[in-house]
């Protein structure tokens, strides 16, 4: 959930992962995110981050974009010359998903416009009220 409102507030948000086997080991989890099955210390926790979220649909939208999408989090983990290099095993990773669903995780063209767009859906899926609040 914080990944999803930093966003929408401007904050620069970056990542770092061990190596691409954690990666691999961890892709499907990531890719099949869903906040009706965040976790919280505490059931009043959990209900009132749920509770913030106006669509739940549109937020893990949101929050797969930011973490698959062309300008999300795994676009600027690798350089422009290995991202060739690692097409293949993006694409078995997505073929491994549950179902076998190879459907794009974000190879679309990024533009500024497409990230103010997606930023204001962040802000029409989720209701900001300034706290920060642990869930995913």
């Amino acid at each position: 959930a914080e990944l999803v409102q930093a966003f929408g507030s401007g904050i620069k948000i970056s990542m770092r992962i061990p190596s691409e086997d954690d990666l691999d080991r961890h892709y499907n989890e990531l890719s099949l995110l869903d906040m009706r099955e965040c976790k919280a210390s505490r059931k009043e926790d959990k209900d009132m981050i749920l509770a913030r979220i106006l669509n739940v649909e549109v937020f893990n939208t949101c929050l797969q974009w930011l973490i698959f999408g062309s300008a999300g989090l795994f676009a600027t983990w690798l350089d422009a010359n290995s991202r060739l290099g690692h097409a293949g095993r993006i694409a078995r990773r997505a073929l491994r998903r549950p179902g076998g669903s190879s459907e794009s995780l974000g190879g679309e063209d990024s533009s500024d416009d497409e990230e103010k767009a997606n930023r204001q859906r962040v802000r029409l899926g989720a209701h900001s009220s300034g706290g920060s609040h642990s869930g995913s």
